[in-house]
């Protein structure tokens, strides 16, 4: 549907293939809205019905429940999961910047969306009992669970240490290995620019933990030059210069297909070897 109308595309911290963003089959959701609202196991026309008849209250209580609801592969506006598009390469290749921040699972998403992980001080069980509970709206199978434990967790009992790792795990999971997959699949067919935000802005720093670096969405206010409005934030002279050389990125590629022009250090296309990322910090 959507075929000829994008001729360039920024994917700023989260791709088509985040997990719990897209499902094949609402068979889950049904499920977890029919137990909620005391509906049963009906099909979706006696589902419907059933929650025409319920009150506002039960109705705000059930979506409680819900943090993220996905999208449906319906077979009209999504003809097929993302994941089998970009490996059959059955989609429209345009040039593209992909990009993730050096923190994205550091203060905001645990706190705000997820609710998971924010403790100052983990152990074992902790990590076992969060991914647990985020196992639903993460699509997040019993066998991933346990690869992700020994991957990153291994024997560690450290709570400083578990805190670290499990920070990294998540946010591999849900933001770094989608991105990198997706450029994977779209540098055979299109140019690709990747890069890792890791500038802490100055002004959040009395807001969040000192161990979080950039957070999530942090990138955001350098891209659309907020650092210039001056009415909410207030920056220093080099994340003046970093908002500057970002937005002038933005702009080439959003002009040209090329974020490179005179004046800019050089940004590389991403290669096989995953080695061309550019590195956004205020030393830019």
């Amino acid at each position: 549907m959507s075929q000829g109308l994008f001729h360039r595309a920024i994917m700023e911290s989260g791709v088509a293939l985040l997990p719990g963003f897209i499902t094949s089959s609402y068979d889950v959701v049904s499920a977890i809205v029919a137990n909620l609202s005391a509906c049963g196991q009906v099909d979706s026309e006696a589902l419907m019905n059933c929650l025409r008849g319920k009150s506002e209250e039960e109705i705000l209580a059930i979506n409680k429940a819900f943090k993220i609801i996905p999208g449906l592969v319906d077979g009209i506006f999504l003809p097929r999961h993302p994941q089998e598009l970009l490996a059959s390469a059955d989609f429209q290749p345009v040039p593209s910047i992909i990009g993730v921040n050096n923190d994205e699972y550091g203060w905001i998403i645990p706190s705000d969306l997820i609710k998971y992980g924010t403790q100052t001080e983990m152990n074992r069980e902790t990590v076992k009992a969060v991914l647990q509970k985020a196992s639903t709206m993460l699509m997040l199978s019993p066998e991933m669970g346990d690869l992700l434990m020994e991957e990153y967790i291994g024997d560690n009992e450290d709570p400083l240490t578990l805190q670290t790792q499990f920070h990294e795990m998540m946010e591999d999971y849900l933001f770094v290995i989608p991105a990198l997959q997706v450029a994977n699949f779209q540098r055979s067919h299109a140019p690709v620019y990747f890069y890792e935000f890791q500038h802490q802005p100055s002004f959040s720093k009395d807001i969040k933990p000192s161990y979080v670096k950039a957070d999530h969405g942090d990138e955001v206010l350098f891209v659309f030059g907020n650092p210039f409005r001056g009415r909410y934030v207030k920056m220093t002279e080099e994340e003046l210069l970093l908002s500057r050389k970002m937005m002038k990125y933005w702009a080439n590629f959003a002009r040209n297909g090329n974020p490179n022009s005179e004046g800019l250090p050089h940004w590389p296309l991403f290669d096989q070897e995953e080695s061309n990322t550019c590195s956004w910090t205020c030393s830019l």
